[in-house]
């Protein structure tokens, strides 16, 4: 269990370990760097998605009077009744009436 080199291996492993540590980059300095990375990153993609949002409805604006009749619905003043159409709902047959002969009623099988 006491091994006479076991002092050695320790400070073996001490050394490597302080020269890692030496190697290694400030922890602090590395955070501080992805968090400003994100952060930018974030900002961009905020910003992004504003503009496209802009772009949108900017082009909504734009179109939308194209969509829009010219006559203003609420100037159009009608005097036929409903019910005065050309056409009464009740008169109204459909174009292949013609084709099919004048029958009487299908008869129902029990």
């Amino acid at each position: 269990m006491n091994d006479p080199e076991q002092p050695a291996l320790r400070e073996l492993l001490r050394t490597e370990l302080r020269a890692d540590e030496n190697r290694a980059p400030d922890f602090g300095a590395v955070w501080s760097a992805a968090a400003a990375a994100h952060h930018r990153e974030r900002t961009r993609s905020v910003l992004a998605r504003i503009g496209a949002l802009a772009a949108v409805l900017a082009i909504a604006f734009l179109t939308a009077p194209a969509f829009r009749s010219a006559k203003n619905p609420r100037a159009v003043v009608t005097t036929d009744i409903p019910w005065r159409s050309a056409v009464l709902l009740t008169e109204w047959r459909a174009p292949t009436d013609a084709l099919l002969p004048a029958a009487e009623p299908f008869p129902f099988h029990n």
